[in-house]
């Protein structure tokens, strides 16, 4: 995932997962410049996004079962074997909010991925010129004429311009 909202791409390869929003695509004197992305199959990551949602939820309530009985033991006059049970509890927490902060980052990502038209593409947000070489999942548009802003998506086995 590239994305420069003012920034340039001139010359050379980029090489991309899911998405590439850029400002401008190529330049003036039509440097070849090739954009190529693996896009990605939306069925797959949805389903990865609901899986990543139900662990969020399934930890979150977990963190409310352990904080629970963490309050359990929170009296001052325990015994050894119940503050060593507690300190094990919020060892097991600590261990929680790790993990859950992991899967809100993938929760988070999968859902800007998805954000992506298509099943990949280049957004070109000002000017993209000639002799630009766009991949897509094996797709490929070579542009002959400059343009203004223009989507390139891949999107039901075809690459497209909007």
């Amino acid at each position: 995932f590239v994305d420069s909202a003012r920034g340039k791409i001139v010359g050379g390869s980029v090489e991309a997962a899911v998405r590439v929003e850029v400002a401008e695509l190529g330049n003036r004197s039509e440097t070849h410049t090739s954009v190529h992305l693996d896009g990605f199959h939306r069925h797959t990551l949805f389903t990865s996004f609901e899986a990543s949602a139900k662990e969020m939820e399934d930890g979150k309530n977990a963190m409310s079962r352990l904080k629970q009985k963490v309050r359990l033991y929170s009296t001052n006059d325990q015994t050894e074997t119940q503050q060593q049970e507690q300190q094990k509890i919020r060892e097991e927490i600590e261990e929680l909010k790790d993990r859950l902060r992991e899967v809100e980052y993938e929760y988070k990502a999968l859902a800007d991925y998805l954000r992506t038209p298509g099943e990949g593409a280049i957004i070109v947000k000002k000017r993209c010129y000639p002799n630009v070489h766009i991949a897509i999942k094996g797709a490929v548009r070579d542009v002959k004429e400059e343009c203004g802003i223009c989507r390139f998506i891949f999107s039901d086995g075809e690459l497209v311009l909007e």
